[in-house]
């Protein structure tokens, strides 16, 4: 079985079939990895939230705005 480890630190393994896998990145990449996934959807959330604020104040929609506030 040949192995070598990959730009995003992941172990690409391929037997003798020619079946190739990709193994679980190995640490600490992956510490590093899943705080910036983390962060993306923390990002994503926020982005989220204030798409719907602004659609909000186009709309006159303060549905959302009190829902928060109390």
């Amino acid at each position: 079985m040949n192995t070598h480890i990959n730009k995003r630190g992941q172990i690409v393994y391929e037997n003798e079939n020619g079946d190739i896998g990709i193994a679980r990145p190995q640490e600490p990449f992956h510490q590093e990895k899943h705080g910036i996934v983390q962060d993306i959807k923390e990002g994503v959330q926020d982005v989220k939230e204030g798409i719907i604020n602004l659609a909000d104040k186009i709309t006159g929609n303060d549905h959302h705005h009190s829902q928060s506030d109390h």
